[in-house]
């Protein structure tokens, strides 16, 4: 299951896509579904159309060097789930600024709302993408759904 994972990831990474980032990407989804199987909660499964859309975001973040959930543009990211595809009742996204995986993970896990997000129950689809900016951090995007 390993192979298809880091397939399916590595496909949602931007072209061009580093192993540093796809490895990052790989990291946070099996600590992310680490943290919610400890507070018993089910995996959550990689969703192509949600990694597409974090992809998008995670893309235009670095191109255009901003740091929200909203674009300059005001495309939320509910915005761009709906227009790749993404069916949804609920949906939520992580995004993190960090220069390795497991610094974002922290980062995330400490913050109450994205925690929150992470060991919703009401989520079982997720999407990751991973670009490094400019300066050379990393960009972390998780969006949700359930």
């Amino acid at each position: 299951m390993h192979a298809l994972l880091l397939a399916v990831l590595t496909i949602a990474q931007p072209a061009g896509q580093a192993p540093r980032e796809a490895r990052a990407a790989t990291v946070l989804f099996e600590h992310l579904n680490e943290e919610r199987q400890q507070n018993g909660l089910p995996p959550l499964i990689l969703d192509t159309a949600l990694s597409e859309a974090a992809v998008e975001h995670v893309a235009d973040m670095a191109r255009n060097n901003y740091f929200e959930h909203t674009s300059p543009h005001g495309v939320t990211p509910f915005d761009r789930m709906r227009r790749l595809g993404c069916s949804f009742s609920y949906a939520g996204e992580n995004i993190a600024l960090a220069d390795d995986a497991a610094q974002a993970d922290r980062a995330l896990f400490r913050s109450a709302p994205h925690r929150d997000n992470t060991l919703n129950a009401r989520f079982t689809r997720v999407g990751i993408a991973v670009m490094a900016n400019a300066q050379g951090r990393l960009l972390f995007v998780e969006d949700f759904s359930g």
